[in-house]
């Protein structure tokens, strides 16, 4: 089974990471309205996502990416961070 760790970017330009089996449910959760977690009141988009083939590797990255400055580091240097913060008007000053 493949585990994904990823890395969502909202539309006032926070960054939220996370894992699980199924991405596109997953994003979906995050963006429903009824969602009472941190990522509620949102637009997420999926920046990044990295596939591992047990959920612990999964996890072990996701506490990676949740220190900061690894996370800003991908952020910067991703090829997808200039497209959505284009396309969604979002600003990360």
């Amino acid at each position: 089974m493949t585990y994904y760790t990823y890395l969502l970017m909202s539309e006032n330009g926070k960054t939220y990471a996370g894992q699980t089996k199924n991405l596109k449910r997953r994003l979906k959760a995050h963006n429903d309205p009824d969602n009472k977690g941190y990522t509620r009141g949102r637009k997420w988009y999926l920046l990044a996502a990295w596939p591992f083939e047990t959920r612990y590797e999964a996890l072990v990255f996701e506490r990676g990416l949740k220190v900061f400055k690894l996370r800003r580091r991908i952020i910067e240097n991703h090829p997808r961070t200039q497209i959505l913060l284009d396309r969604h008007d979002i600003n990360l000053s």
